[in-house]
């Protein structure tokens, strides 16, 4: 600024910079609590809305800087806000870009944004991210590191070819797989680390390497993987000591996640966040609530909500299948911090659950929390509204509690 500026341009100058940095501040803010909450269609909308007004190369900074805010955290948490979990901010910004499954390529989340943000535009970075990943991919998974390349999860711009790649590479692991046995147990270590055994032995809550016969034989029986195969590789147990051999993910936040997965590490899963862990999750939960329910001691009760928050911390949508299942439980203990737990995801899928529930419980308790859940879906879930208002029309046994929920919403709005 030249010194012969007066005072009051000085002024205009400093308030037009502290506009730019609180806008600034606010879209990343927004970004945040997207990604946080694993709301992708906002993310989608402010990302394009941004681009739109600033270009994809400030937008690619905003979502780099995103990364270390917070967003707000759990309903019922107790806390204001909470930092941004590594595996989901990945797997979102790899889904804002088209290239969902192939999040175990070895390059840095925000290195990858960096150098993307040279692109003349988001549709560009796409395109370039996709043929990155693809040569990636190939070089990792011809080292035999195919692990966490889920083909249920892959985008569909890809290729057949890639597709058929992963497949046969991931068959290739298990097919020359070769178990140790000793004392009737089979070493199931270098299993865990193929993408059919890691599936399998995650969704059986699996925890040890050394598993006995037939425990092995239930892991095969639903192995996904051909008959021949399964055949072979009980046949194949060898009782000679030797070199186990395996190899790790390539990728130091996918690593740690399957060592988390078979410790059962909680705080480690809770802290990845990762849309991979639902699987398993799914068995831990059955089991705290298996527990809970033949001894419903403090303890017991205190695993199985620590196992929820992991649900809601990763906040995928098919985790509201898995909660939903537990509605039916007719202890108020349980219902009430599900529908807790539901409050947090975004969706209709949990509206639809939510408001079922609020017209069909006795308990004022689980009413209550079913009420403030909904509450705080009506936030950022404008699909609310009108399953309020087809509720409404239906034969809702506490109708006078809906009634009341929905003109709070409209007062809301």
């Amino acid at each position: 600024m030249n010194e012969g500026t007066s005072p009051l341009d000085r002024l205009r100058e400093a308030c037009r910079i502290r506009c730019d940095e609180l806008e600034e501040e606010e879209v990343i803010s927004e970004m945040a609590n997207a990604i946080g909450d694993r709301r992708l269609r906002d993310l989608v909308d402010i990302t394009a809305k941004t681009e739109i007004q600033q270009g994809w190369k400030t937008t690619a900074h905003y979502l780099i800087k995103s990364f270390d805010e917070t967003y707000p955290a759990p309903l019922g948490s107790g806390l204001p806000r909470t930092k941004i979990e590594p595996l989901k901010y990945r797997e979102m910004i790899f889904s804002l870009l088209g290239c969902s499954g192939f999040e175990p390529v070895k390059e840095e989340t925000q290195k990858i944004l960096k150098r993307l943000s040279k692109e003349k535009s988001s549709v560009n970075a796409s395109q370039a991210l996709t043929k990155r990943v693809e040569k990636d991919l190939l070089k990792q998974i011809k080292k035999g590191d195919s692990l966490f390349f889920d083909l249920t999860r892959i985008d569909s711009t890809f290729s057949d070819d890639i597709r058929k790649r992963i497949e046969y590479e991931q068959t290739k692991a298990i097919t020359q797989l070769r178990l140790v046995i000793d004392n009737n147990l089979v070493d199931v270590k270098p299993l865990w680390y193929t993408e059919y055994g890691r599936k399998t032995l995650s969704e059986l809550g699996i925890t040890e390497f050394n598993i006995t016969v037939q425990h092995f034989q239930i892991v095969l029986s639903v192995l996904q993987v051909s008959q021949d195969i399964r055949t072979n590789l009980f046949e194949s147990l060898q009782s000679s000591e030797r070199k186990i051999e395996y190899v790790e993910s390539t990728n130091d936040e996918y690593r740690k996640l399957l060592e988390y997965t078979i410790n059962q590490d909680h705080d480690g899963l809770r802290h990845s966040a990762s849309k991979h862990s639902v699987e398993h999750l799914n068995t831990l939960l059955s089991r705290a609530l298996m527990r809970y329910n033949q001894i419903r001691s403090s303890k017991n009760y205190r695993e199985l909500l620590s196992t929820i928050a992991i649900f809601v911390t990763i906040r995928t949508i098919d985790s509201i299948i898995s909660l939903q299942r537990l509605i039916i439980q007719k202890d108020p203990r349980i219902a009430t911090p599900i529908a807790m737990a539901l409050g947090n995801f975004y969706h209709e899928s949990s509206a639809s659950v939510l408001v079922e529930l609020l017209c069909t419980s006795s308990k004022t308790e689980v009413q209550t929390a079913t009420f403030n859940a909904l509450l705080n879906l009506s936030k950022k879930c404008p699909e609310l509204k009108f399953i309020v208002a087809s509720a409404l029309k239906s034969d809702c046994r506490n109708v006078v509690l809906l009634l009341r929920l929905f003109k709070r919403i409209n007062h809301k709005q």
